[in-house]
């Protein structure tokens, strides 16, 4: 009976330990961040499962940064420009990520991820029988979307906004208004 759980303590050992050097011995790549004249924080997740969970992994600058291999999707993206530690600025993205739906990281290899500027302001005008409705949206050179408020140190400003049609007549001026 005593060699018996002899055996099954050390296959548990030994299963262990298998399970350990499979968790530790992972392939890594790299991932490297271009964001011209930006400071980037990136926040990434593997999309797929694994027995830990979706543990979201933080990057911040332009790298490169050593990672596991697999597959990643953003969570959360940060772009800022500092001019003065009191003058500053930030773009947040929190979704519609274009082309960084899927960051594939490859066994000793550089993944480069172009976001950010040049940005592109695009524009959706829906019609109905009262109203004319115009959305913003900021895209990036990923196809990633940002959201239409920069942050700053002050906080928010109220916004000039100038509407053209396609001769160049101004249809409507004025400033945003809050509240």
């Amino acid at each position: 009976m005593r060699k018996k759980a002899k055996y099954i303590g050390i296959i548990i050992l030994v299963a262990v330990f298998a399970i350990l050097l499979l968790y530790t011995n992972q392939s890594t790549g790299f991932i490297k961040i271009d964001t011209p004249g930006f400071e980037t924080d990136l926040v990434i997740r593997n999309r797929k499962t694994s027995l830990f969970g979706r543990k979201p992994i933080s990057l911040s600058g332009n790298g490169p940064f050593e990672i596991k291999v697999g597959s990643y999707m953003p969570r959360r993206i940060v772009l800022r420009k500092t001019e003065t530690s009191d003058k500053w600025y930030s773009l947040v993205s929190n979704g519609k990520w274009g082309d960084l739906g899927a960051i594939d990281v490859s066994k000793g290899q550089t993944t480069e991820i172009r976001l950010g500027p040049p940005l592109k302001i695009k524009t959706e005008i829906r019609h109905s029988t009262r109203n004319e409705t115009i959305s913003v949206s900021i895209v990036g050179r990923a196809g990633e979307q940002w959201n239409p408020q920069v942050l700053t140190p002050e906080g928010p400003k109220t916004a000039k906004l100038k509407v053209i049609n396609e001769t160049g007549d101004v249809l409507a001026e004025g400033r945003c208004q809050y509240g």
